[in-house]
């Protein structure tokens, strides 16, 4: 069987999640500090007021798409709660998985927290640093509470170190007035904001910074494999303009000429400075270490020889060829590109191909 490959976009689909403003080197991590004050209650300070998300949720539609026109798209946001994702880092608890056809509605799932009072159209959202105060308070309830149970009411172990907390926000992206048991019309995605805990006494480390596809970095190509060097830049498209056309002010995007039978050459970079130094926040002992960029590839038609590639070696071929090409009524192919840094540091951009 010739299964479609994960880089074919041609219906509704969450291909990326950012925490942090759009604007280059925006902080992706919360550092969160505890303080203790009269009768040793905590209190929580945040090094931000609030963090903002988006979702990068692609729903093309056309001729050789699974939906013939556009549709609004409704955004649904929650945090998961559930014990195994709050106490085991890196974990989406089970509860919070029922969230399939047959399971009932987000919103009736005790051990998600909805972000907002109902669906927005907005592909971001704010998360207040109240909304993250009341939702680290079953967290550190658990991290404060003593252990044994002798006379004196047992001890608290402390940290050494700061904890990371692995949030995971999970959206779901439905189509206005679309069937919820379709897949073609709903989406559930999910992805982890870092939160870094210090208490009293403790260095706060650095916050994580996003990589950036918006100053000097995003696309490059070319009609010929060559060196990095060769490469015009492509501007990228707005995110949430679906055609690319002139709308609401907003001009066109700026499309590469690619022909039906010749393969074009993509490139990805970030901005310089994207790839930070860091100490791991662990027991393992490492020292520093440098971030590795990995871009995720996606598009509507063709295919890629490189679904996903590095700053060592950048470059990935599409071409529409004989393999899921575009039907002969598509002129603009949209692809899209997300960069993550391995710590939860996310971009990602869009551009298009006009085929001639």
């Amino acid at each position: 069987m010739d299964l479609d490959p994960d880089s074919l976009v041609r219906e509704l689909r969450v291909l990326g999640m950012r925490f942090g403003d759009a604007a280059p080197a925006s902080e992706a991590d919360v550092v969160a500090n505890i303080t203790f004050g009269a009768g040793g209650q905590p209190d929580v300070t945040f090094s931000r007021p609030d963090m903002r998300i988006h979702a990068l949720a692609a729903a093309p539609t056309g001729p050789g798409r699974r939906l013939a026109a556009p549709r609004p798209l409704l955004y649904d946001w929650f945090v998961c709660t559930g014990p195994l994702s709050l106490f085991t880092p890196g974990v989406l608890d089970p509860q919070c998985r029922k969230l399939g056809p047959n399971d009932p509605p987000a919103r009736q799932n005790a051990a998600l927290r909805p972000l907002l009072p109902q669906k927005s159209p907005s592909a971001e959202i704010t998360l207040t640093s109240g909304t993250l105060k009341s939702i680290l308070t079953i967290f550190l309830q658990a991290l404060l509470t003593p252990s044994g149970s002798g006379m004196g009411g047992g001890t608290i172990t402390l940290p050494e170190r700061p904890v990371v907390l692995l949030l995971p926000i999970v959206v779901e992206v439905s189509a206005e007035n679309g069937d919820p048991a379709s897949p073609l019309d709903r989406e559930v995605a999910f992805n982890f904001l870092r939160v870094l805990i210090t208490l009293p006494g403790m260095t706060a480390p650095p916050a994580n910074r996003n990589p950036s596809l918006s100053g000097q970095g995003g696309f490059f190509v070319g009609s010929a494999e060559g060196e990095m060097a060769a490469r015009s830049a492509l501007p990228a498209c707005p995110l949430d303009n679906l055609t690319g056309d002139e709308k609401d002010g907003q001009p066109a995007c700026s499309r590469f000429a690619a022909t039906r039978s010749a393969p074009v050459f993509i490139q990805a970079r970030s901005d310089t400075g994207s790839a930070e130094t860091y100490v791991p926040i662990d027991d393992s002992g490492r020292g520093p270490q440098v971030e590795n960029m990995r871009y995720s590839w996606f598009s509507t038609d063709g295919t890629f020889s490189d679904e996903r590639t590095g700053d060592k070696s950048p470059e990935t071929k599409w071409e529409n060829g004989e393999r899921r090409p575009a039907p002969s009524d598509v002129r603009i192919v949209d692809v899209w590109v997300v960069v993550q840094d391995g710590r939860g540091g996310t971009d990602f951009a869009r551009a298009q191909l006009r085929l001639m």
